[in-house]
């Protein structure tokens, strides 16, 4: 388990899935969670599940796609704790399953939205903060598909190729300072927004098996493995790490 005592952590999207499993492992590891998620249910019972580990949080409503939901975020972060120590960017949705051509300019301007400008956006606060405070650590979700093509899903990988992109430029600004910044490339992980996105897959292909068949390890991931490595990157541990897309994709991206 990484060493987060006494640090501020961030999650965005911390009500299911990757974002749930990191803010109970951030609190876990001895940290303060700031659970930042759009769907206030979901956010409040994440902030409960972090409080559950005997760490505080603190949950606030969060659009990570709204510049003044993002103002308000990093203002109640500034005014509560005067600084913050990590920051996992995860916040995120998926494609339309669509060719090219049958994808919608509004469907590509809302997955942009989220998961590229969403990210840009907390990136502009974090290091503005961190640059402050003169250190600190960012961990962003890419995906395995931030690295590969995915037929049906060109504006799904155009924004995490995005992510990868962001994440090496803003290493590169910040390296001098000692704040570092990478991000996670999932492969198939198991939470809401897999089950979702490969519906239509699991039953053309017979389940879930299927999929994993794919992939080199023959299985899917679950949440919290992800949760462990996006935690490991904030941590102290990964001191030496900056500017890197880590792959946990149970060896599927290098076949």
């Amino acid at each position: 388990m990484p060493d987060l005592s006494d640090k501020v952590i961030l999650v965005t999207g911390a009500g299911s899935g990757i974002g749930r499993a990191a803010a109970v492992l951030a609190g876990q590891s001895g940290a303060t969670v700031v659970v930042a998620e759009i769907r206030e249910q979901q956010g409040e019972g994440a902030a409960a599940a972090v409080e559950a580990t005997g760490a505080r949080s603190l949950f606030v409503q969060t659009d990570v796609g709204s510049e003044e939901s993002l103002d308000h975020l990093f203002l109640e972060i500034e005014t509560t704790f005067g600084r913050l120590d990590g920051a996992f960017n995860n916040a995120g949705i998926g494609g339309t399953e669509d060719v090219v051509d049958r994808t919608s300019a509004e469907a590509f301007d809302s997955i942009m939205r989220v998961n590229a400008r969403g990210v840009w956006l907390c990136l502009r606060h974090e290091a503005r903060i961190m640059r402050a405070q003169g250190s600190g650590a960012i961990v962003s979700t890419a995906s395995i598909h931030g690295r590969l093509g995915l037929p049906g899903n060109a504006a799904y990988v155009a924004s995490k190729h995005a992510v990868i992109g962001m994440t090496r430029s803003v290493a590169l600004e910040l390296a001098p300072l000692g704040i570092r910044v990478n991000c996670l490339c999932p492969g198939a992980t198991r939470t809401e927004l897999f089950e979702r996105s490969t519906a239509a897959t699991i039953d053309q292909l017979g389940g879930e098996e299927a999929i994993a068949s794919m992939v080199p390890m023959g299985r899917v991931a679950a949440a919290a493995e992800q949760a462990a490595a996006a935690m490991w990157l904030l941590s102290d541990e990964a001191s030496y790490m900056t500017g890197h897309a880590l792959a946990v994709d149970g060896g599927f991206s290098v076949q």
